[in-house]
């Protein structure tokens, strides 16, 4: 998973909270400049443990 920032103003077309996977990019991992994208990965029990703690 990537976080995206979705700038509603540049869509040609209405938001729609159904189809918010439409209005996404395709992931990258080479950013604009060539450079590798810091990358990490978690289990979903790291997630839990997580959420334990809110």
């Amino acid at each position: 998973m990537q976080n995206q920032i979705l700038f509603l103003k540049e869509f040609n077309r209405l938001f729609d909270e159904g189809h918010v996977y439409d209005c996404l990019s395709e992931r990258e991992i080479i950013d604009e400049e060539g450079n590798k994208i810091s990358e990490w990965s978690v289990t979903i029990n790291d997630i839990e443990d997580f959420m334990k703690t809110l």
